[in-house]
């Protein structure tokens, strides 16, 4: 019998599996043109760039969001766990597909590692766009995918691919490792650029450095940009929990290796900064990291 029911499952059209269906009901629903809600708050849209505390953000921007009756939507987790597309690596044509699923009232979507052209009528929305300095992103993405990122994975196919790419990983020295990636996230920087940050007011900028160095002050502008009250008690829960996580030591197979701004200068060797320094330059002059 679970055999029948298991292959039932694997049969639905695009959904992988039980667990699957269940975690991302409301995400399923909304792709299908199903799902609706009556809160009237200004829908926000969470952009990042991997490694800037992307999924921590997304669970406190959860948190708060549903205290203020808007509808979590992770679309590219729903992307990761199965066959449906990351919106952020799709043109604009292809994005006309997906429209539907952006509107400007009610609802979390959280997080993008990527910014998405073809959203309509953008300005409507709260956007926040966070971000860190790109030499510490890299180095962070190297203990990431190396060592302490998590391999279990629903989708079987991906979790094959990211055991591959950590194998491959471990080969590189981290400088080695650091160079290859950094015309992929330059590239991520250039399009947040050219689609959002150049054309739109309604989009607060967030850095990673400042809500590691002043956790408080850096929720309560969160909160006051996306228009969002919450308890007095999940704010002083908040910042406990923020308290907790930051590691004393450097941990290389913690999620959260570290947390220290300017990481690189300790890790990367100075011709491998200087290399960074002059392909960010632009990056860095545009968001004061220099």
């Amino acid at each position: 019998m679970r055999k029948v029911f298991s292959r039932f499952i694997h049969s639905l059209p695009g959904i992988s599996n039980l667990a699957i269906q269940l975690k991302f009901k409301n995400e399923i629903q909304l792709i299908k043109g199903l799902h609706n809600t009556s809160c009237e708050k200004s829908s926000i849209i969470h952009f990042s760039i991997n490694k800037s505390a992307t999924q921590y953000v997304k669970k406190i921007l959860t948190s708060c969001s549903v205290e203020n009756g808007l509808t979590p939507i992770h679309l590219h987790g729903y992307a990761f766990q199965s066959h449906f597309p990351y919106l952020d690596q799709i043109s604009k044509d292809e994005m006309k597909k997906y429209s539907h699923l952006f509107k400007p009232n009610g609802y979390l979507y959280s997080v993008f590692g990527g910014m998405i052209d073809g959203i309509e009528e953008l300005h409507k929305y709260k956007i926040i766009l966070m971000i860190r300095d790109p030499r510490d992103i890299l180095v962070s993405k190297y203990f990431s995918v190396a060592y302490s990122r998590s391999t279990e994975y629903e989708n079987e196919e991906k979790n094959q691919y990211f055991m591959e790419r950590r194998s491959q990983v471990k080969k590189m020295t981290l400088d080695e490792f650091v160079l290859s990636e950094s015309d992929s996230l330059l590239s991520v920087f250039s399009r947040y650029e050219r689609v959002l940050v150049s054309k739109y007011s309604n989009m607060y900028l967030s850095k990673y450095e400042e809500m590691v160095s002043e956790f408080p002050l850096w929720l309560s502008q969160i909160l006051e940009f996306c228009e969002l009250e919450i308890s007095k008690n999940l704010f002083n829960k908040l910042i406990k929990e923020n308290v907790k996580l930051i590691p004393d030591n450097e941990n290389i197979e913690r999620h959260i290796r570290r947390a220290k701004p300017g990481d690189y200068n300790e890790k990367l060797k100075r011709e491998t900064i200087d290399i960074l320094n002059q392909s960010f330059e632009s990056v860095l002059q545009t968001y004061n990291y220099i």
